[in-house]
Parts: structure tokens; C-alpha cells; sequence
């Protein structure tokens, strides 16, 4: 029976960048079905498997959470859902969607109300929703409800108006009563574009109007203010009235100023009620203490009114009544100050200007006119407890895109404070919640670990959040590339000449996301050598810019161990050392005598001990030295040996069974200690059987061959692994993926045999068995010097400390695969690495495997698949030679091709030429891109003395690297210092003549004399 695998499936896409797939599943359906959602954004892509499944309660999968979703325009998305069903044959769930159409749009941002009350209108203003596609206001209109608030004195219940198809970012309310409370929220749609015809989701209301006191706080405040009264008063009658003083105590008269007397008893009343009154004047300015605190320090009725800040923007924004030509707006925080104009009636700090807000700032704005100037300033205070903000706020980048940020609970936060983390990563980017939280043992939000991070300044802010208090929160303006850890310096390689007594120490720049120029970095070079005591010793060498260091007379007989780590000298790169890269080991460790005798002594015991059994055996003293014991006889079996021959065969039969069951031993032992690092797993198969059968995976051959009960035309394989899709149509029983179709396994895959135009079909998946994370990583090789070539790598994060690693490798499909003969050894003498030697490059794809291996646990695999023209580094152009004339002032540069094992066709190569003066401060100049092996420079300077670089890549068509390869020796050209001149008059020029004839004259006459000297 036929049928289909899911039913109501329905994909949701919401905050921006989620996606969720869900679909029903049939209550009928038996409990071993499972279900395996595939999606792809293009006809072009290849289909990629869900990674978080969402499943029911019996373990089948009933759907999908997607992130980092990107919605393109005008493009489908295709989904597909496999379901493996024992007994039945299942056909593929496929859906084609549009994905702008299946966005649960974002509410409207920022919505703001502003009222007057002489006109009795309001202005509702928003921003447009946020959406990853779109960024026109026109593609969006907007329902707006504004709902009056309920009044139990009028009886005035909740009536609401609703606005629909409007189109703009702002409403103008003109039904406004100032004694009124009311509210506004909007929602968005699509209009006319590429956006979701459904409605979004509602904004948070905002209300305005009436002010009334809602909150708790302000209740409490209130009734702090009355109850402190309350007992001020009720002291001062006590006092008052507990005197034994007489009521009324006249002074003494003064001669020169005649006072009249005073009650005492009224000056202490009135005393009170000061007291009294001040103290309800500080708890209402407590009450009153608001974030924002404007002033008018010039007039009264300013022209500059309603102030406003947007903090995540830190944009200031502002209602001017008279035309002004030029604002100046200014931030000061503690002694720093930020000013700024601008023209229009707001002003936006940018984020290398912005000042933090979390222990507040004052801002104002000044305009000026002809006859007077205007001011306003308003200050910032953060409410909330002090000392409930984060501290030790801190973030580091690591891995080039990776980044953790953490931070410690205020030291005065209640205990149920918890904290939330946004970010923006540059002043065009919308704000970001962290998605990814660290947590303490109380479930306090403690850190935040991000993914995918641009190399930007950026602007972090910490929320907090208790349901009795407020908190404090803590903001901070970051250039992200000051927290990044530096990778590593890459493909670290040594090579050492005899003749020059010299090595080279070569390696590449650190990956980063955002400079690729090796002037950028620094590079400390440490080499650490053994010597004969056995202690180790530093040595330490900075680099700048260069990326080799020539290690002039080294001790090739001592072992030699570098590494080397990197840091930033100029650029947007950090300046703190980063990582050391895996020690790289050159020489060989002097042997001293003592530790061969061991070995000697071992070897010379076993041949004398082997020497002596054979010499016991052939000469009978071995019997002599052990003779037989007798069996003792069996009283029950105790016939006598009539059958000397059958005794014989008993014996040697004995002697064949335990040979026998040595060998299923040793076998057994085999099996148990040196198992299959991988296992291939079908489903399809139970109470009915499908005609394909016995399907088997040649790791090494890529080959797939299975059985089949009925005789098929055609079959079609599929292999899915790695994020990628492969398809192959044959006829026979047996599929083969070519190298350049084959795909890495170390992260397992799925393949898939199916019969066209039926819905027969066998899937199989393979597991590489193993501890999760015991495989290699940061895998990389490296050809240099035309045939060498180095690979390197780093143990897995979670192998166990004796793991040890073993490197095969595949030069083509056609080749053998052989061992790494010349490996590189860590610190613990972990093979991290290896060196290769006669190298040849073919235009095939090379085939690497590097395996683990463990006492006590299974260690995964890792492969991978390259063309060795691709990893190849290129030697600098040969022969490069200038010839320059000075009139007409020119030069022209020719070299040769760059020297490679694989490629002679001197149009597979472009060359970059850098130029310099030598005696002037090297500029950044963009340098010259050339496609041939000559070049005319127009610019020469003879008087000058000029350096010449060049180096070369690969072109597109051919099987070249497109990399830029290494610079060729500097070559001068040029005249450094200028020549002095002299001119000569006739009668001075004869006489030099005269004098030099005459001086090579006496020369000829002594070599003569000479001769006959001789003779």
C-alpha cells in the first residue's frame, strides 16, 4: 500500500531570522516510523538536513527549528520530508513556498506619541517593522487601534477607533482631550511588495493623556510621605507639650533694636511644620526623580522644546518653532564632552563619538539667532538601585568568529535579579537579543556566547530585571577587533640547507575576518632546543610584517622545536599576543651510547637463549633435562594402546586444534581491540521484505553495490553528507561517486537506492563510532618549494590524552594509499602533523584520512577531499631583470614564469608588481596587476634608487592557485647618490692624454723587461 508521509505541513518564519516547520502524523501510524526533513533555498543548492528536530512522544520527528534563516526575494524554497516505515513503501512529502509569504511580521518599532493641547491633536509616529528583506517604508501599511481607558468615576467604559489602510509612518489624532487616558498600538501587513500578506504581531500599547499614578512604586512613595509626616508631627506635640519651661519667655530688650517678644512654643511649631513640609518636598522630588530632567537655562519660552533622547541611537531629537540654520548639540559625561552640528532638529552621536549612559550624561542644545541664543539641557539619570548593575563586564573573540561575554550580579541586586544581554553590532544593524545564555547554579544569567561575529564597533547593553525593585543597567561601546584572541599563525613549515647552514622558518598569517594585508601583524618566533644535559633552551625573535625567519649555523644534531604566535602592529588588528601555533620539530637528538645498550644486551640474551633450546633439542639433553610424566591411569577406561598409528593421528589432530584454536584467538582479539570505526545502518526492511538487499559502502572506492530479487533497468543512488547532495543514475547493481562527486564521511551520511517510477527505495545511514569530538581538527596542508609539502592538524577537543593519530593519504583514485612515512610530533609526542617529499600535482582530487587510535576507547575518523593545486604556494618569477634608460626616462621589467611540477603554459599566470623608493618612507600604494611576463614602468627616476617586487597567481582557467604566491628577492634599480661633474679645457684635455700614454707606455716596457727576465 501506498502512502504519503506527512499531512498539514506548515512552516512559520518569525523574529526575522526563526523558522519553524511542523506536520501531523496519522494516529494509525505504527511506532517504528520516522521522518527526515530536507530544504534547500535553490534549484542550484543541495539539500540540507534539519539539525533540531522537534519529536512527539514516542520519538518521531513532527518537526524542525531553523535559525539563521535569510529570506531572498522572488525565490522558493523546496522542502522535502523522507519517512522510513517497516512494511510499507513511502512516498516523499515535497512543498515549493515562498518564504516572504510565511513571515510572521515584527510589530512596528518605536512608537511614540506626541500631544498638544491647544490644538487637541496628537501625532503618533513608528518605524517600519523589521524584516531581512525589505527596507522601503512604502512596502508596509498599518491597523492602528487607539482605545480610550476606562474611567469607574464617569463610568466611561473602553471604546476604540480603528484606522485601517494607512501608509505613511504617522497618524495625527485629532479627537485628543487632555483629561482623558488613552492608548495606541499598531500592526503592520504588506502593500503591494514582497512582504506577508498577513497581519504581524501587535506593538507593546503605549499610552498618553491624563497622568495618573498606577505604579507600585508610586503608591509607596506616597504612603512613605504620609506616615514620616504623621510622626514628625506627633513628635513635636510631644515636645511641645512636655515642657516645664514657662509658655511664653519674654527677651531681653535690646537698646538698639526694639524686639517684641516671641512664643517659643509657636517658633518650635512652626519649626515642625518646616520640618514637615521639606520632608514631603524631598520625598515628592524622590517621587519625581525621572530619567529625564530638562531645563531652560536662557528664556522660558524657548523655541527648543520637547528634548528627546533615543538611547539606542543616542540620538537626540527636538520641536523647534522658529527656523534655525545650525544646532549645536554636546554630551558630557564625568569630564568628557562630545559636540557635534547639525542642521536639521536632530543630531545622532556616532558610536566612535557616544559616550556610555550607564552612570549617566547631561546633553543640550544650542541655536543661535541674530539677536539672542536659545539653550536647552536635559540630564540622563538611570534609575534603579545603585549597585544592581553588572560588573566586570568583559568579552573576548576567539576562533575568528566565536564570542563569549560575561560578567558578575550587581553587588546590592535582589536575589531574584535576572539579567538580559542585546547588542548592535554597528550602527545600520538592529538590535539583537543574545540567544545563547551562560548560567550560573541559580539560573542567573552570568554570560552570553555568540556566533557569526562581524569585526565592528559595537554598542552592548545589560537589562535587569526583579519583581520588586528596579535595576540598574550597564552599557558599553566596544571595537571589537581589541577582544579578538588571534588565531594561530597556519601551515608552519621548516626547511633546512646543508650547503648555507641555514634554516628557513616559514608560515602564514593569522585567519581573520576582516584584514588580509601581512603588514598588519607581528610575529614572535620561539625556538626551543635540547642540548646535551637535557635541559631545553629559549630562544625568542620578533618579526614584523615578513612572514619567514632564516636561522643562520643551527645544531642539526639536537632536537629543535618552533612555534609561533602573532599580533597586531597597525590596522584594526588587537595588539595582545594571541595564540602559540603547534610546535613544529627540525634536527635530529643526538643517541647517547648508554641508551643503545639495552637493546644490545636484549638482542644477544634472546640469541643465545634460542641457540641453546635448538642445540638441548637436537642433542637429547632436553629430555634428559625434562622428561615425560606418566598419565595416571583411569579405572574406568583403562583398555590398552593396541593402535600405535591412531595414536599418532589422535596426537597430531590435538596439535592441529590448538593451532586452530590459537588462531580464532588471536582473531577474537583482533575483533575486540581493533574494531570498525564506522557502521552502516538501513531501515526499509521488516515484515515485508523490499526486493534491494545486502547494501554495502567500499569506504575506499566510494562504491555502492546491493542485491535485488527482481531485475530492474536502472537505479537511481543518492548521497547526502556534509551539507551537500549527490545523484547518480546506473543500470547495473552498483553505483560508483566519482572524487570530484565524492564527499567527506566523518560526519556521517545518508544514502539512498531507488527504483525510478516505483516507490521502492532503501535508505542507509552511516555512523562514524567513536567519542564525539575525539577526530581531528583545524586540518590544513601546504605545498612549498614545488614538491614538499606539509599537513598539520590539532587533537580533538575531547580525545583522551594517549590518543594517537596516523595520517593516509590518496594522490588520485588511480594511486595507492600509503602511510605518512615523516610525521610531526607534539611536546607529548602526538603525531600532529606530517611532512611529504616528491610531491606530484595532478589535475585530480586528492583523498586524505587521518585515524585515531586508543587503548581503552574508539577514536572518529576524519577526511577530506583537495586538489593539491589549490593548497600549492607559489615560488616567487625567476629572473627578473630591469633595464632602465634615462632619455628617454624608462625601464622595463621581464622575469620568468614561477617554477611548478604541473604547469609550463606561461598564460596560466597573473603578477602583481610592487615598486619602492628606497630612501623614502614606504606609501601604501595600490599595486600593479599584469598579465604577461613584461612590463614598461614610465615613472622611473634616475637619481633615485628604486627597489622592484614581484610575485604571482594562478588564472582562473587554469589548474593554477589563486592565491598570491611569494615575492621575488628584491631587485634595486636606480642611482642612489648623484654623480659629480667636471669639464676640461682643450689644452687641459691634451695634456691628460699626453700623461696617460706616457704612463701606459712605461707599463708596456716593464712587462717586456720582465718577460726576458724569464727567458
Amino acid at each position: 500500500m501506498n502512502v504519503t508521509a506527512i499531512e498539514n505541513f506548515v512552516c512559520v518564519i518569525y523574529n526575522i531570522s526563526f523558522m519553524n516547520c511542523t506536520w501531523h502524523v496519522d494516529r494509525n501510524t505504527s511506532g517504528d516510523a520516522q521522518y527526515f526533513l530536507y530544504w534547500k533555498t535553490s534549484r542550484n543548492e543541495d539539500f540540507v538536513r534539519c539539525q533540531n528536530y522537534i519529536t512527539d512522544n514516542c520519538g518521531r520527528h513532527t518537526g524542525c527549528r531553523f535559525q539563521n534563516v535569510t529570506i531572498k526575494e522572488n525565490r522558493k524554497a523546496y522542502f522535502l520530508v523522507n519517512e522510513s516505515r517497516n512494511g510499507q513503501n513511502i512516498l516523499p512529502y515535497t512543498a515549493t513556498i515562498y518564504l516572504y509569504e510565511i513571515e510572521k511580521l515584527t510589530p512596528p518599532l518605536n512608537v511614540t506619541v506626541n500631544c498638544t493641547e491647544v490644538s487637541h491633536s496628537c501625532e503618533i509616529q513608528w518605524q517600519r517593522p523589521r524584516t531581512s528583506h525589505v527596507e522601503r517604508d512604502i512596502c508596509f501599511k498599518y491597523e492602528i487601534i487607539i482605545e480610550k481607558k476606562a474611567d469607574p468615576e464617569e463610568r466611561i467604559k473602553n471604546t476604540s477607533k480603528t484606522e485601517r489602510i494607512i501608509t505613511g509612518n504617522s497618524y495625527i489624532f485629532d479627537s485628543f482631550n487632555a483629561n482623558k487616558r488613552y492608548s495606541v498600538k499598531i500592526r503592520a501587513t504588506n502593500n503591494d511588495c514582497l512582504v506577508s500578506e498577513n497581519w504581524g504581531e501587535w506593538s507593546t500599547p503605549v499610552e498618553f493623556g491624563r497622568e495618573q499614578l498606577t505604579s507600585i512604586s508610586s503608591y509607596t512613595l506616597l504612603l512613605i510621605s504620609a506616615i514620616a509626616a504623621s510622626l514628625i508631627l506627633f513628635f513635636c506635640i510631644i515636645t511641645i507639650y512636655l515642657k516645664t519651661v514657662p509658655a511664653i519667655v519674654l527677651q531681653p530688650k535690646d537698646l538698639f533694636h526694639d524686639i517684641s517678644p516671641v512664643n517659643f512654643q509657636e517658633e518650635k511649631m512652626l519649626a515642625c511644620l518646616g520640618l514637615i513640609f521639606m520632608t514631603q518636598w524631598m520625598l515628592l522630588v524622590a517621587q519625581m526623580y525621572d530619567d529625564w530632567q530638562c531645563t531652560n537655562w536662557e528664556m522660558s519660552d524657548s523655541p527648543i522644546q520637547n528634548l528627546m533622547l533615543n538611547w539606542w541611537k543616542t540620538e537626540l531629537s527636538w520641536i523647534s518653532t522658529m527656523n534655525f540654520t545650525k544646532y549645536k548639540c554636546s554630551m558630557t559625561v564625568y569630564n568628557n564632552n562630545v559636540k557635534i552640528q547639525e542642521k536639521n532638529t536632530n543630531c545622532i552621536f556616532g558610536r566612535n563619538l557616544a559616550l556610555p549612559l550607564h552612570n549617566g550624561a547631561n546633553f543640550s542644545v544650542t541655536a543661535e539667532s541674530i539677536n539672542s541664543t536659545y539653550s536647552v539641557t536635559c540630564k540622563y539619570i538611570p534609575q534603579g538601585i545603585n549597585g544592581s548593575a553588572i560588573e566586570n563586564f568583559s568579552c573576548v573573540i576567539y576562533d575568528v568568529s566565536l564570542m563569549n561575554c560575561t560578567w558578575q550580579a550587581g553587588r546590592n541586586a535582589p536575589g531574584d535579579t535576572q539579567y538580559f544581554l542585546y547588542w548592535r553590532n554597528s550602527i545600520d544593524d538592529d538590535v539583537m537579543e543574545c540567544e545563547l545564555y551562560i548560567k550560573d547554579e541559580n539560573g542567573r544569567h552570568v554570560g552570553c556566547r555568540f556566533k557569526n561575529v562581524k569585526i565592528e564597533k559595537s554598542y552592548f547593553l545589560v537589562n535587569g530585571s526583579s519583581k520588586n525593585s528596579l535595576v540598574q543597567f550597564y552599557d558599553a561601546n566596544i571595537d571589537l577587533y581589541t577582544i579578538e584572541k588571534l588565531t594561530p599563525p597556519s601551515n608552519v613549515t621548516v626547511s633546512c640547507d646543508e650547503i648555507s647552514h641555514s634554516c628557513t622558518i616559514q608560515w602564514q598569517q593569522p585567519q581573520i575576518n576582516h584584514s588580509n594585508k601581512d603588514r598588519c601583524f607581528k610575529y614572535e618566533v620561539e625556538i626551543t632546543s635540547k642540548g646535551n644535559s637535557a635541559e631545553w633552551t629559549k630562544r625568542n625573535y620578533t618579526k614584523e610584517i615578513v612572514t619567514s625567519h632564516i636561522v643562520q649555523n643551527p645544531n642539526m644534531r639536537q632536537k629543535n622545536l618552533v612555534k609561533i604566535r602573532a599580533a597586531g602592529r597597525m590596522c584594526n588588528v588587537n595588539n595582545d599576543w594571541g595564540e602559540w601555533s603547534a610546535a613544529v620539530e627540525f634536527g635530529n637528538e643526538e643517541i647517547s651510547s648508554s641508551v643503545w645498550i639495552l637493546p644490545v644486551v636484549a638482542v644477544a640474551t634472546l640469541s643465545i637463549a634460542i641457540f641453546t633450546i635448538f642445540f638441548c633439542k637436537r642433542t637429547g639433553y632436553w629430555k634428559a633435562a625434562f622428561p615425560r610424566v606418566p598419565k595416571p591411569k583411569n579405572p574406568f577406561h583403562g583398555q590398552p594402546d593396541i593402535n600405535p598409528q591412531a595414536s599418532l593421528y589422535l596426537y597430531r589432530e590435538e596439535k592441529m586444534f590448538d593451532a586452530l584454536g590459537l588462531t580464532c584467538m588471536i582473531c577474537w582479539c583482533m575483533m575486540l581491540f581493533c574494531p570498525l570505526h564506522a557502521d552502516l545502518q538501513c531501515m526499509g526492511s521488516g515484515t515485508q521484505e523490499l526486493p534491494i538487499s545486502n547494501l554495502t559502502l567500499n569506504q575506499k572506492r566510494m562504491e555502492l553495490s546491493w542485491q535485488s530479487s527482481k531485475n530492474f533497468s536502472s537505479y537511481l543512488c543518492t548521497m547526502a553528507a556534509n551539507f551537500k547532495y549527490r545523484e547518480i543514475k546506473v543500470k547495473n547493481k552498483s553505483c560508483r561517486f566519482e572524487v570530484e562527486d565524492s564527499v567527506p564521511l566523518y560526519r556521517g551520511a545518508v544514502f539512498t537506492i531507488t527504483v525510478p517510477k516505483t516507490n521502492i527505495s532503501k535508505i542507509c545511514q552511516f555512523f562514524p563510532e567513536g567519542i564525539n569530538g575525539s577526530a581531528i581538527e583545524n586540518f590544513s596542508c601546504v605545498i612549498y618549494n614545488i614538491s614538499l609539502m606539509n599537513c598539520t592538524w590539532q587533537a580533538g577537543r575531547n580525545a583522551p590524552g594517549d590518543t594517537q593519530y596516523f595520517l593516509y593519504w590518496q594522490n588520485s583514485r588511480d594511486d595507492d594509499q600509503t602511510e605518512c612515512q615523516l610525521y610531526i610530533k607534539d611536546e607529548d609526542d602526538r603525531n600532529v602533523g606530517c611532512k611529504f617529499q616528491n610531491v606530484t600535482i595532478k589535475d585530480k582530487t586528492s583523498y586524505f584520512l587521518v585515524n585515531g587510535s586508543h587503548k581503552a576507547f574508539l577514536i572518529q575518523f576524519y577526511d577530506n577531499y583537495t586538489k593539491l593545486y589549490t593548497i600549492e604556494r607559489l615560488p616567487p618569477p625567476l629572473n627578473v631583470t630591469t633595464n632602465c634608460t634615462s632619455n628617454p626616462g624608462g625601464c622595463i621589467f621581464t622575469w620568468q614564469q614561477p617554477l611548478l611540477s604541473h604547469v609550463e603554459n606561461a598564460d596560466c599566470f597573473e603578477y602583481e608588481i610592487n615598486i619602492q623608493n628606497k630612501d623614502e618612507i614606504p606609501e601604501e600604494k595600490k599595486n600593479r596587476l599584469v598579465a604577461e611576463n613584461k612590463y614598461e614602468y614610465q615613472s622611473y627616476n634616475p637619481e633615485k634608487k628604486s627597489i622592484l617586487r614581484i610575485r604571482a597567481r594562478g588564472k582562473r582557467r587554469c589548474s593554477v592557485n589563486r592565491k598570491w604566491g611569494e615575492w621575488s628577492d628584491p631587485v634595486e634599480f636606480g642611482v642612489a647618490v648623484q654623480k659629480e661633474y667636471f669639464l676640461l679645457s682643450h689644452n687641459q684635455e691634451a695634456n691628460l692624454i699626453c700623461q696617460l700614454r706616457e704612463i701606459s707606455r712605461q707599463r708596456m716596457c716593464f712587462y717586456l723587461k720582465k718577460a726576458v727576465l724569464r727567458k
